[in-house]
């Protein structure tokens, strides 16, 4: 089991570049969020924010 723990984490490449831009049907997205939500982390201080974004003009003016 360690020994699978460390070549994930040697082995692991940066995805940006790999987005897919598949619509994630909401009951996989309610999943995602309640486990990103949920995931550990340093004195549980949860440093992170999640902004779903439907329309497709603000995803555009973001990426502008």
């Amino acid at each position: 089991m360690v020994k699978g723990f460390y070549e994930t984490l040697f082995n692991r490449r940066d995805v940006r570049g790999e987005f897919r831009g598949d619509v994630i049907p909401d009951d996989v997205l309610a999943r995602l969020l309640i486990a990103a939500h949920h995931a550990p982390s340093v004195g549980l201080s949860q440093p992170w924010n999640f902004i779903v974004v439907h329309s497709a003009e603000t995803k555009a003016r973001v990426h502008r």
